[in-house]
This record gives structure tokens, sequence and C-alpha cells, in this order.
């Protein structure tokens, strides 16, 4: 088979507009979402 690429990707972490933080980011709030009725 033939790759479309002539060079192999080299292994490592992907290259991005934005290195990725060490920590996971929170997710968003989500302000749509009325809160839970009280019993």
């Amino acid at each position: 088979m033939t790759h479309p690429y002539p060079d192999p990707v080299p292994p490592g972490p992907t290259p991005g507009p934005l290195p990725l933080p060490d920590h996971p980011k929170p997710p968003p709030l989500d302000p749509v979402h009325p809160p839970p009725p009280d019993p």
C-alpha cells in the first residue's frame, strides 16, 4: 500500500496551535440548564 505522505509521522504529541495544559481543563458551566428543583 502506498502512503499519501512521503515521510511517516514521527511518534510524539500531535502538533497544534496551542499547547495542551498539564492539568485537565474543567468543563464550561452551562447556564442554560435551570437548577434542580428543591424536593
